[in-house]
């Protein structure tokens, strides 16, 4: 969310471009995607019903070709991190035709990684922590090839985001929840580098709390407001999306050029 406020940053971002389409989910409903004015698409038959949908979006969506419901699947947790990555490609292929806004946000969603248990069961399938990494490989490797064959490798960026952090010490069961974690982005106009700082990994860590929680180098105002500068070539008011920023003395990480 946008600090203590119940419209999440992306939300807040349409309302400050004042411009329909800017969110579109094929993830499911989301925090960062909600509230604001300008209500996110949420492309999503299997859970919410789109199919009959009569609304202009779907007309206009199938009259150029791109199918956003999800046929043959049954499972509430939607179709694979793949084909939610495929259909993102299609909507932007069809951005021209659609008449969608220049200035987008999609959002895709890979949960299971709570793995206190020997392996991750989603619905039907079931896969251990190495598979998920390699299929996040793999799903990643092949949305950037998609958008090196548009030529949009520069106009995309693809990035990470979760509310679900590690302790550096492990519990009985694997690692328990903590605070501090990881993200990356990757595109053409991706400053290549690792911003923040390292934690030292190991007990008694100088970089974490009693409780073996990583303490946060990096806020995540900062990591999002760097990217949203760049979505917005410097037109949206940062810390009207991101309150927090007030606390500090720069507004954005420089990762993006």
């Amino acid at each position: 969310m946008a600090g203590n406020e119940d419209i999440g940053w992306a939300g807040k971002v349409a309302d400050e471009l004042n411009q329909d389409l800017t969110n579109i989910s094929v993830g499911s409903q989301n925090m960062m995607q909600q509230g604001g004015e300008k209500t996110a698409f949420v492309a999503y038959d299997d859970v919410f019903g789109l199919i009959d949908d009569p609304s202009e979006i779907m007309k206009k969506l199938k009259r150029v070709g791109v199918d956003v419901n999800f046929d043959g699947d049954d499972t509430v947790s939607g179709k694979s991190l793949g084909e939610q990555l495929e259909m993102v490609a299609k909507l932007i292929e069809a951005r021209k035709d659609a008449n969608f806004p220049s200035r987008q946000i999609y959002f895709v969603r890979y949960d299971g990684w709570d793995t206190h248990d020997k392996s991750i069961c989603e619905g039907k399938s079931c896969e251990s922590g190495g598979k998920k990494i390699d299929n996040l490989d793999r799903s990643l490797g092949a949305f950037a090839s998609a958008l090196e064959q548009l030529g949009l490798s520069d106009k995309v960026t693809t990035f990470t985001t979760s509310d679900f952090g590690r302790t550096i010490n492990s519990n009985n069961n694997g690692a328990d929840h903590g605070w501090g974690g990881h993200a990356f982005a990757f595109g053409g106009a991706v400053n290549a580098g690792f911003y923040g700082k390292m934690p030292r990994i190991q007990r008694n860590s100088p970089d974490a709390l009693a409780n073996s929680a990583v303490v946060p180098t990096t806020s995540v105002e900062h990591y999002m407001a760097t990217l949203v500068e760049w979505l917005g070539d410097g037109k949206i008011d940062l810390q009207k999306v991101f309150p927090n920023l007030a606390s500090f003395d720069k507004k954005t990480l420089g990762f993006m050029v």
